[in-house]
């Protein structure tokens, strides 16, 4: 079972989501993020996939992999040497926060852009992952795929 979910948004990295207390909550442009995932995700065709991921998923069978391709504005992609820019967010610090928002319990309930339902599951289930970012001429947007998978399908590694 594979589904890909197409999010209209800006990266947020997970150092600038919160305040520098984390008692104060999330930074602005964290929550926006959030408030974006959620709504999309609770448009009928991808509310409909969770369900199914949700009622399919079985804990001792199964695990999760998420692909996720990050496309950025060619003019936050590149600076004006034409080189990546240093001001574009790493990676590796963006795929926590979208993770969270389609994964975790805290964040499932029934008022977007508040929260969705989604996965309603601990995100230890996720087996594999696999991150790109690439240049677009077009909007911030991110396309995640997940893919249940068979937990005897993991490879064993010496």
């Amino acid at each position: 079972m594979k589904h890909t979910f197409i999010l209209p948004i800006k990266l947020v990295s997970v150092n600038a989501f919160y305040y520098a207390n984390k008692r104060h909550g999330l930074r602005p442009e964290a929550r926006e993020m959030q408030c974006k995932v959620f709504h999309a995700l609770s448009i009928p065709e991808y509310a409909s996939a969770l369900e199914l991921f949700r009622r399919t998923f079985k804990e001792k069978k199964h695990g999760y992999k998420a692909t996720i391709v990050s496309y950025v504005p060619e003019t936050s992609f590149y600076n004006k040497q034409g080189l990546l820019s240093s001001r574009m967010c790493d990676l590796s610090n963006t795929e926590k926060g979208i993770l969270d928002c389609v994964f975790l319990p805290k964040n499932y309930g029934d008022n977007p852009p508040y929260n969705c339902k989604n996965l309603n599951l601990d995100d230890k289930y996720l087996v594999d992952l696999v991150s790109a970012k690439r240049p677009t001429k077009g909007d911030w947007e991110v396309h995640l795929t997940l893919e249940l998978v068979e937990l005897t399908s993991l490879a064993y590694c010496p």
